[in-house]
């Protein structure tokens, strides 16, 4: 029997040998995956934290720009506001002119308007326009040899600023609302450029 105790002492001996070989090259497997796999974690981890870092550099670059993009439309906005404000104190400024000095300016805007000489004169609301100025307009189409019929309409206008003058049914606007409105474009930048420097 101790042949077979033998035999079973040097299998169990060989059996714990290659467990004991078994074990550590298993043990030395595992740790090379382990090893393997916290490197790939560690790049996969590195990559996304750059890719994260791009998109978040470019998500804030995205967000200045539309910022960016933002103020210079606000800003655009005030400054169109400001233009139309100059414009708008322009035509309050020529409602409230002097009565000798509103007239003068009517006086010249009809001798440069009148046509034919025998217009109908549309005042507006204000009222500022009367048949003394009418009378005044005529005696001047007279002094330079044309026609001065003009006549004052029994309409009156729903503007403020200037007339409408009426000739065989067409109407020329001549209102300061609509001269300013002509004007604009042309004058626009250099008033921008007044405001803004």
């Amino acid at each position: 029997m101790k042949g077979i105790d033998n035999i079973v002492k040097a299998i169990l001996d060989d059996a714990k040998k290659d467990v004991k070989a078994t074990k550590k090259q298993t043990e030395t497997q595992i740790n090379q995956i382990k090893e393997k796999a916290k490197a790939d974690a560690d790049k996969q981890i590195a990559a996304l934290e750059n890719d994260t870092k791009k998109r978040v550099e470019e998500l804030k670059r995205r967000e200045k720009t539309i910022l960016d993009v933002e103020i210079r439309r606000n800003n655009l906005m005030v400054k169109r506001e400001m233009v139309d404000e100059a414009f708008n104190m322009a035509f309050d400024s020529l409602c409230k002119l002097t009565e000798n000095d509103y007239k003068e300016i009517v006086i010249a805007m009809m001798l440069d308007a009148v046509d034919r000489g025998k217009e109908e004169v549309v005042a507006g609301a204000d009222k500022k326009i009367d048949q003394k100025v009418l009378d005044e307009v005529n005696k001047q189409l007279i002094s330079k040899n044309q026609t001065g019929q003009l006549t004052l309409s029994k309409d009156i206008g729903d503007f403020n600023g200037g007339f409408i003058l009426r000739n065989e049914g067409i109407e020329t606007n001549c209102t300061f609302k609509m001269l300013i409105n002509q004007i604009k474009p042309q004058i626009e930048s250099k008033v921008a450029g007044i405001l803004f420097g």
